[in-house]
């Protein structure tokens, strides 16, 4: 990949990233700097450009060393981020002040950009694409032409090598003739065959001289000479050979390509104008628009595209993936790319999506080489900066402990300050203050969250305590001055003994099923082979030299996670709140007895690092953490101690605990440099995982992901690989941002646009999908006219009386609603039989009819009257 295309790449997403952020910021009330003022601006939108891009009529401003012309990509990246870049080169012909851009100037000039990238690579815009097959074909092409110059010159010639090296170097443009998607999948199978070879062979000349310095070690003496330059020559060239695709590796996996964006550009209309959830609509209008050429199954001089989205999507081909002896969904169309929104920072964590890294060949299970081979890589650029990461590590320890230690007198004061004192209100002063005293040092420090939890819960408890009105017992004071004594041991024994826990570099969030078809009387979606595929992403931890990888089994779509359950929304007549939790809990620590239904496994390896001290862990620590986050993930549902919760709304805590707590904890705990939600192809069960995660995660930064961005999570991924929307997966994502809205409505940084997505997309069943459909009936009425009969006369009923009822059901409605409690009704009283009669009118009456069907109405008959209605129209 030319250095030029990576800032051109770079200048279009910080562009992207730019007009939301702008947006964004308008919504919330945010400020974003000075404008720049015409002049500044034409500098970078027309000189600059016009010395990068190759259009024959800009000849006399054009550059023509590649050099030269990624330093003015790299300026116009600049300039985008409003950074200050000075720069006056005579050479370049630059004299170029880089300041702000307004939303108006970085529009003109993303679409400026745009057009170079399109002149450089011949890549057509989203909406000149017509059918599935193209997109596939144009992204292959883009992912194989931004990683063509990294392949190893001695491969290039190969079979496999030989079309990419051709015709996706980075001197070539699109040529629709070419079957790429061909290439794509020829490239990565001749790849993943070289690099298995190349690792098998190293593994059997590790164990050769393995053996031959067991066999030295057992001879008599003298002992022969162990001669490391002879015995470990091939050792040393087959290393060699794997160190040289490092850079080729890093891209395959890596890869800043565009495929998910314009997968959801082309379809983007399309998806808004449906609701979502329901999945037989929404594949209907995603297929009629990547049939809109006509057939996939285009006809080219070297040969069509064997695999396409939609022919992934066929019966045949999921009934072939559940059944054969080969698969590798990443070699077809589950093409990787790296996940890209506008609030994450260069210090965030790379969000990366493909589908799973389990594979089936000739019937045997095993982790794909390829990603296996990214891990070495991961670990070989770590090597070089961890003396420094230890270093820090230790320090960071050491000045924890220092700090703790010179809080512990004050700590150790103000309880018995409180035990002494008889006024409750001093004791409740004193155990305010130690509490925000102990948190700001927690805070200022940034602590393992296993020493902040020990330092702060025995005494958040005891405080808790005061609403009993009682002072603190002596065994509590012992308990928290205990606490302090245990992090002065651990901290100091950490730091001494110089031991510092493996770095994690990746972590993989598998959702893919563990516990196979156990329970299931058919196994209709072949679980089981899921639970192997499972198996052997688990034992990548356990692999040599595997120790930078966490591979985190996280539940998907069974037990609590059922799609079904979102629909049940009858809660109970006592509250269970605590029954759920203890659910949950033990769901996640492993002591459930559901385990056939629920998949849920971390090891103890990574369990050390989440819970402990990186070597070691407690269960009662393991217990506390994951108690802490299950009550956030109540509390920001809205559910309090007490509280009954429905199946759907059961449902939405559990997801919200996996999906956003629990992930948020482990990712900043670990502290990775990439990570990926991945099941079998990372499009359903995966997209909601990033959907979610990046939703919450980005409202809790202050800084919402647009509704194109979250949409683009939810559908881009499933119309790249599979041609369609995404499935069932979105009643689960409706159902938790229901609840999360419900909870949240009154706070500011809740995105507007959520609220309209959440009624427009209600699930059939639920009191929001009625409001939206009477809200709906009610605007259309409002802009009729009374209807006239064929004569001329007024029909029965005006259409007044029918928006009294339709306003008068609505209003009540939201009352129901608002209690969020689905044992109250909404109850509406017909005031005469003209308005019984609008109630069974047949637009408003069908809607009303499925209302008191779901048991949401009480729709209560009028007395009978005996005097005319001068409603009613004769």
């Amino acid at each position: 990949m030319r250095e030029l295309e990576v800032y051109l790449l770079k200048a279009i997403r910080e562009c992207n990233r730019r007009i939301l952020e702008i947006e964004q910021g308008k919504e919330l009330g945010k400020t974003h700097g000075k404008l720049r003022d015409g002049g500044e601006y034409g500098t970078v939108n027309y000189l600059l450009i016009h010395k990068i891009d190759p259009d024959p009529t800009r000849k006399y401003d054009y550059l023509s060393r590649e050099q030269d012309r990624a330093e003015v990509a790299r300026l116009i990246l600049e300039a985008v981020r409003g950074g200050r870049s000075d720069k006056n080169d005579n050479r370049l012909g630059i004299s170029f002040d880089g300041g702000q851009l307004n939303l108006a100037e970085i529009l003109a000039l993303k679409k400026r950009l745009e057009t170079v990238y399109t002149s450089i690579t011949g890549i057509p815009s989203p909406e000149k694409i017509d059918t599935d097959d193209e997109l596939r074909n144009i992204n292959s092409y883009e992912y194989l032409r931004l990683l063509a110059d990294k392949i190893p010159s001695d491969l290039r010639r190969l079979r496999g090598f030989r079309n990419v090296d051709d015709y996706c170097s980075s001197n070539s443009k699109y040529d629709v003739s070419k079957p790429y998607g061909n290439y794509y999948t020829a490239f990565l199978l001749a790849l993943e065959a070289y690099v298995r070879n190349l690792r098998r062979q190293r593994a059997d000349e590790i164990k050769r001289i393995n053996e031959i310095k067991k066999e030295i070690e057992k001879s008599a003496p003298p002992k022969p000479v162990y001669n490391q330059d002879e015995e470990e020559r091939v050792l040393n060239y087959l290393n060699l050979k794997l160190r040289e695709l490092d850079p080729l590796i890093e891209l395959v996996y890596s890869n800043p390509n565009f495929a998910i964006d314009r997968a959801y550009s082309m379809i983007r209309e399309d998806v808004q104008s449906v609701r979502q959830t329901d999945e037989s609509e929404l594949k209907k209008a995603v297929e009629k628009r990547l049939t809109r050429g006509g057939s996939s199954a285009v006809k080219r001089k070297s040969g069509a595209n064997v695999d396409t989205p939609r022919s992934a999507e066929s019966p045949l081909a999921r009934l072939w993936a559940n059944i054969s002896s080969r698969f590798k969904p990443m070699m077809t169309t589950s093409q990787p790319s790296e996940v890209h929104l506008h609030y994450k920072t260069a210090d965030d964590p790379l969000q990366i999506r493909f589908g799973t890294q389990g594979q089936i060949d000739k019937s045997r299970f095993h982790a794909n080489p390829l990603f296996e081979q990214f891990l070495e890589m991961k670990q070989r650029k770590f090597e070089a900066k961890k003396n420094q990461y230890e270093s820090d590590y230790l320090l960071k320890l050491q000045t924890c402990d220092l700090m703790v230690m010179s809080e512990a007198p004050t700590i150790a004061a103000l309880p018995r300050l409180a035990i002494r004192s008889n006024a409750a209100f001093v004791r409740v002063n004193n155990d305010i203050y130690y509490v925000n005293r102990a948190a700001n040092v927690c805070k200022k420090l940034d602590l393992e969250p296993q020493r902040k939890q020990m330092f702060l819960h025995g005494y958040n408890r005891a405080a808790l305590r005061n609403n009993e009105s009682r002072a603190l017992r002596e065994s509590e004071l012992k308990k928290i001055n205990e606490n302090i004594t245990d992090i002065h041991a651990q901290t100091q024994n950490s730091y001494q003994a110089n031991k510092v826990p493996p770095r994690i570099l990746h972590i993989y969030f598998n959702n893919l099923s563990r516990v196979g078809g156990a329970g299931k009387k058919f196994d209709l979606k072949n679980k089981d082979r899921e639970a192997y595929l499972t198996r052997e992403l688990e034992r990548l931890e356990d692999k040599p030299g595997n120790e930078n990888v966490a591979v985190i089994t996280l539940p998907s779509d069974e037990g609590m996670m059922d799609h079904h359950l979102a629909d049940d929304r009858v809660r109970p007549n006592a509250g269970n709140y605590s029954d759920v939790k203890s659910r949950i809990l033990a769901i996640a620590n492993g002591s459930s007895t559901e385990t056939h239904k629920n998949d849920f496994h971390i090891s103890d390896r990574i369990k050390a690092c989440l819970y402990g001290d990186g070597f070691t862990y407690s269960k009662s620590n393991e217990n506390a953490i994951l108690s802490e986050l299950l009550e956030k993930s109540f509390s920001a549902l809205g559910f309090q101690p007490g509280a009954k919760l429905s199946q759907a709304d059961q449902q939405a805590v559990y997801f919200h605990f996996i999906k956003f707590e629990l992930t948020d904890y482990i990712i900043a705990k670990l502290g990775p440099e990439s990570f990926n939600f991945s099941c079998k192809d990372a499009i359903d069960r995966g997209g909601v995982s990033s959907a979610y995660y990046n939703l919450v995660k980005s409202i809790s930064k202050g800084n919402p992901i647009s509704q194109e961005e979250f949409e683009r999570l939810l559908h881009g991924a499933p119309t790249l690989v599979k041609g369609r929307g995404l499935n069932k997966h979105t009643h689960l994502i409706w159902n938790a941002v229901d609840a999360y809205l419900e909870a949240n409505k009154n706070k500011a940084g809740i995105p507007s646009w959520l609220t309209t997505w959440r009624d427009k997309h209600a699930l059939p069943g639920t009191p929001q999908y009625y409001i939206t459909k009477l809200d709906k009936y009610i605007s259309q009425r409002e802009k009729e006219s009374n209807y006239f009969t064929f004569l001329g006369r007024h029909r029965k009923m005006s259409k007044d009386v029918k928006l009294t009822v339709a306003k008068g059901v609505l209003t009540e409605l939201k009352k129901m609603k608002d209690t969020r409690d689905s044992n109250v009704q909404a109850k509406y009283v017909l005031k005469d039989e003209v308005e019984k009669a609008a109630a069974h009118d047949k637009r408003l009456g069908g809607i009303i009819s499925d209302l008191t069907k779901h048991n949401l109405l009480v729709l209560e008959s009028p007395a009978p009257q005996q005097r005319h209605d001068s409603r009613m129209i004769i």
